[in-house]
């Protein structure tokens, strides 16, 4: 038993990506394979403006799983997709680099290297 995940309102888009796959978890675990009823499943599962924003959408009117989970992935990105580096990059650089001494400006430009 998966239990239902807590809706998805999209106030917190880091959460998209978890919320989705309880969900997927629930459609397994009942053996749902039915687009159009995945579509339904998922739809149930969202709440607030994102329910709201999808009543409307053509992916969940016209039943399609696959483009609904697209346009949530589009609509709510998470912030890890939307940086090059993590916080974890910088703290590696900072690490590798705190000690060393930078005499030019060209020593700074092989370093961003």
């Amino acid at each position: 038993d998966f239990g239902a995940p807590k809706a998805f309102k999209g106030d917190k888009p880091d959460k998209l990506e978890s919320f989705l796959r309880k969900v997927d978890k629930i459609l397994t675990s009942y053996e749902v394979t039915d687009e159009r009823e995945c579509a339904k499943i998922l739809f149930e599962y969202l709440g607030g403006p994102a329910k709201t924003l999808f009543r409307e959408h053509p992916s969940y009117k016209a039943g399609k799983y696959d483009e609904m989970l697209a346009a949530l992935r589009s609509l709510y990105p998470s912030r890890r997709h939307r940086f090059k580096y993590s916080s974890a990059d910088l703290e590696r650089i900072a690490k590798k680099w705190h000690k060393k001494k930078w005499s030019s400006l060209e020593h700074v430009a092989a370093y961003r290297r």
